[in-house]
């Protein structure tokens, strides 16, 4: 009997897909600094779960589709629209839990008020995380405030302001890395080795210092490749 290839690789597709976004968002959010507290919730590792499940429904739903399997499809179809909202909800608690273990980081966790700023922040993101889910009307007045709240943030704290140049500066010494490095390009940092493994990191890359794993930021591994190469 004659195996259906085709239809089984079709079939299977949708799963490899999911769990490479999965990992790819949980390595980028690491890069980025998302929050991993030693207790309680991994934050880039939700995030990769939530990439997981969404490219896994998604892509089933397109594959069923491809392969004539209307029901499930439609299936499938409705559960990625129910669970579209969790993605930017999930973003964005992970990105309060990120700056509340910041603000606590500043004042070694000590200062009373900083404590309550964290805390009235998470709380704020996960009231609109919530929101995000059951798609409230109220929803964009609450979205203008937090932007509201972020920019007047960021015009008050020249640090914050630093951080996103810094995170902007070294996303664009990663495109140009795409550009510059090809994977067998070898750098030198005075008597270092400097070899980069896999992709090139949206903030940061993988790389292997004297044949040791170290991940080094996109800035500095951009110096090194414009400089003189081995």
């Amino acid at each position: 009997m004659e195996i259906p290839w085709l239809p089984l690789i079709a079939a299977g597709s949708p799963l490899v897909a999911a769990t490479f976004a999965g990992f790819l968002v949980s390595f980028q959010a690491r890069a980025v600094g998302v929050a991993e507290p030693e207790e309680g919730v991994s934050w880039p590792r939700l995030l990769g779960v939530v990439a997981f499940w969404m490219t896994l429904i998604g892509g089933g739903a397109v594959v069923g589709r491809m392969l004539g399997a209307e029901a499930v499809a439609e299936m499938l179809g409705r559960l990625f629209v129910v669970l579209l909202p969790t993605a930017p909800g999930a973003i964005l608690l992970a990105g309060a839990a990120t700056w509340a273990q910041g603000r606590l980081a500043e004042e070694d966790g000590q200062s009373a008020g900083a404590r309550a700023t964290a805390r009235w922040a998470m709380a704020g993101a996960g009231v609109l995380a919530a929101l995000l889910v059951v798609q409230t009307d109220l929803l964009p007045l609450l979205l203008v405030i937090a932007a509201g709240g972020a920019a007047i943030y960021l015009f008050v704290r020249p640090e914050a302001r630093r951080q996103i140049l810094d995170v902007w500066e070294q996303y664009r010494a990663g495109v140009a890395l795409d550009d510059l490095l090809r994977p067998d390009t070898l750098l030198r940092r005075g008597k270092q080795e400097i070899l980069p493994v896999g992709p090139i990191g949206l903030l940061s890359t993988e790389v292997l210092v004297d044949g040791q794993p170290q991940v080094l930021p996109n800035r500095e591994l951009l110096v090194l490749a414009q400089g003189p190469k081995a």
